[in-house]
């Protein structure tokens, strides 16, 4: 894999938790938008009868930003629980929980591992994830 893809699918894990946020915000855009209004206006507004939930839920499984963003994160959960505890706590720390970027041999002392050890879980679980986009 080449260094430019490894930087993407870290990216997507960087960002996990806001394109989740993301989605959600998007949901809630496409589900209260008001162009579903069924009233038309004219000389004499008339209602129109439009389902509007079967609307709504066609432009929530049909919007692309929407499916994009929702295979994203699929795949970080799907290759993050395939990932044993110790692995899974080295993804979240390194990822997640530390707001400043801190060198590997930093996490890899918090869980007692040597640092060769902690660069090779992180690089198995970047792997995980290609796998899953269908990056590799």
């Amino acid at each position: 894999m080449n260094r430019h893809t490894f930087n993407y699918l870290e990216s997507i894990t960087y960002a996990y938790h806001d394109t989740k946020r993301q989605i959600k915000e998007i949901e809630e855009e496409l589900l209260y938008e008001s162009k579903w209004s069924d009233v038309k206006a004219g000389k004499v507004s008339v209602k129109e009868k439009v389902d509007t939930t079967a609307v709504k839920a066609a432009a929530l499984v049909e919007d692309r930003r929407l499916k994009r963003l929702r295979e994203q994160v699929d795949a970080v959960d799907r290759a993050y629980n395939s990932l044993i505890p110790e692995k899974q706590e080295l993804v979240k720390l390194y990822y997640w929980d530390d707001p400043a970027p801190r060198p590997m041999g930093y996490y890899a002392e918090k869980l007692s591992l040597s640092v060769r050890t902690a660069y090779r879980w992180r690089r198995e679980y970047i792997y995980r994830l290609a796998k899953e986009l269908g990056e590799i």
